[in-house]
């Protein structure tokens, strides 16, 4: 997350040696936030240029690493990683960890990075339905649920009820339509000088960004307007 009163500051960035074994990378450079804040981040979309040659895409990417930070500017060289079947997740932060109880239920490192990636594509519905003054609270009940998927309790606490009612929706819609969903389509972006650990530190924060399919779109919606109804319901959007 970037915290607002301290985006400019720089970091130093962790290196090591290149190996002939090591993978592929891609300079990644943060450009922008969306403005909204929440318990003092800036939540929902951030924009970023990926690769170096002029003309390189302008694309929106979603933190899923609360532990470390990033500040707009700052570039690092990034390995992509797709969250298809069969994916390598040892060059993730938390590839090389064991799996997570949520609600009840072990979930490995790939199926928290895939139920993270749902959540990402949630920002775009939620900001369709939700006034401008309400925005940063909203986004920040989305990415508190990220954050505690992929990293465990982030260290404002356990889940809000906020947090927990988008856990609790994209375990359900997880478990039952996981099956139907292209992740190929959805790519973890990990700082290449990240340092080895359980989660790997180090480096510029990770993210996610996607190309999504029109038909996972529709699908996911389908099920979003009765989330939206239900959240509204209990205060918490």
């Amino acid at each position: 997350m970037l915290r607002p009163l301290a985006i400019a500051l720089a970091l130093t960035a962790l290196s090591r040696p290149a190996f002939a074994d090591d993978p592929p990378t891609t300079q990644l450079r943060m450009t922008g936030v969306n403005g909204a804040v929440s318990g003092g981040v800036y939540v929902g979309p951030y924009q970023a240029v990926l690769g170096s040659m002029p003309g390189a895409p302008s694309i929106d990417i979603f933190c899923v690493d609360y532990l470390n930070h990033s500040y707009i500017g700052q570039t690092a060289q990034v390995v992509q990683t797709t969250l298809g079947s069969g994916s390598d997740l040892s060059h993730t932060r938390i590839g090389s960890s064991g799996g997570m109880l949520i609600l009840g239920t072990n979930y490995s490192a790939l199926d928290r990075y895939r139920m993270a990636a749902l959540l990402t594509d949630q920002f775009a519905l939620v900001a369709a339905t939700t006034p401008p003054a309400s925005l940063g609270s909203a986004y920040g009940n989305i990415h508190r649920a990220i954050w505690n998927i992929t990293a465990g309790p982030e260290p404002n606490g356990i889940p809000d009820a906020g947090a927990s009612t988008w856990i609790s929706w994209v375990t359900a819609w997880y478990n039952a339509n996981g099956a139907s969903v292209n992740w190929d389509h959805y790519i973890v972006l990990s700082d290449a000088s990240m340092q080895p650990g359980t989660p790997m530190i180090g480096g510029m924060q990770e993210f996610i960004t996607t190309t999504p399919e029109p038909g996972t779109l529709i699908l996911l919606g389908s099920g979003m307007l009765v989330m939206l109804v239900f959240v509204r319901s209990h205060g918490n959007a």
